[in-house]
């Protein structure tokens, strides 16, 4: 309890200034630097953070990164005029690792790698709020362990004009709420004689992987019913995967994602093997412009494409 109420506390430096912050705001984890002013806050009540775990290069796609995803909040903040760069991250230090926290990474200057400018500016995954890197500064990633789920704190620490700057990256591990999204037999009938294809929203899998979740049954019951009621037809089922990664990792992941489907459509609910064609497009097919995590989830998906007719 000491460590927790530590880092809560987290007053850092002098005790005569007074915080600009709007306390309200700040993360009840960490608190700022104290007399530190708050210019951006951003959160969100889902987001699929990725954090450098090594330096990052300058192809991203090929970074040591650490996934996380949960409730977030990004922070920039200002800390006082004259305040130095050595009495600041000593007193994020202290603080943090009084309150138990384990650091899972660290850089400065050329050891974070050329890549990591393009992490911060380019990309979303460290953060809700855009910077740079200056190519000097320290950069930490920090983890709490807690029974009520992980968190992680993000830090970027950059020197300033008259004061250093510190962005801050607060992500709670939390399991995103599914259930929300049904598919019913009336549905899949529309999309497949109108379009000859329908997304099969409700399916959802462990991260990077091809495991289905239980909360994927509602979803595959709905389309074995269909499939059960046109039993004249065939399909493909084709798995599709945002751009995050290599592409051979993508086109392998959407492969087997649509052999899970197709194989719990077989097993589970008897649909006749020879109906059903699963394929992998990777990343070729994105149904919206990647980038965020908003986008990259709208191309993750599985599929189900009516196989036509030989002539």
């Amino acid at each position: 309890m000491f460590r927790i109420t530590a880092l809560i506390a987290l007053l850092l430096a002098s005790q005569a200034a007074f915080s600009q912050v709007d306390y309200s705001k700040a993360h009840p984890l960490i608190s700022p630097y104290q007399g530190s002013s708050v210019w951006k806050f951003e959160s969100s009540d889902f987001t699929n953070a990725e954090f450098p775990l090594a330096e990052v290069p300058g192809d991203l796609a090929k970074g040591k990164y650490l996934a996380v995803s949960g409730v977030s909040y990004s922070y920039q903040y200002d800390t006082p005029e004259g305040t130095s760069m050595i009495v600041l991250t000593e007193n994020y230090k202290q603080a943090l690792e009084d309150a138990g926290m384990e650091l899972l990474f660290s850089c400065s200057g050329p050891d974070c790698g050329p890549g990591m400018n393009a992490l911060f500016s380019e990309t979303k995954k460290t953060g809700d709020i855009w910077h740079q890197y200056n190519g000097n500064d320290p950069v930490w990633l920090y983890r709490l362990t807690r029974d009520s789920g992980n968190a992680y704190v993000f830090l970027y620490f950059e020197t300033g004009l008259y004061s250093p700057r510190v962005y801050q990256t607060v992500v709670e591990e939390k399991a995103m709420e599914t259930g929300k999204v049904k598919v019913d037999p009336d549905y899949l009938a529309k999309q497949i004689t109108n379009q000859g294809r329908v997304i099969l929203k409700g399916l959802y899998f462990d991260t990077d992987s091809a495991t289905l979740k239980p909360t994927s049954n509602e979803t595959l019951s709905s389309v074995a019913g269909y499939l059960k009621a046109h039993a004249d037809m065939s399909f493909y089922v084709v798995g599709h995967t945002d751009d995050t990664g290599s592409e051979q990792h993508n086109l392998d992941l959407s492969t087997a994602r649509a052999e899970s489907v197709a194989n719990a459509l077989i097993k589970d609910f008897g649909i006749a093997k020879d109906r059903l064609k699963p394929r992998g497009a990777g990343p070729w097919v994105p149904q919206a412009r990647t980038g965020t995590s908003q986008t990259k989830e709208i191309n993750r998906r599985v599929e189900l494409v009516l196989s036509l007719p030989k002539s």
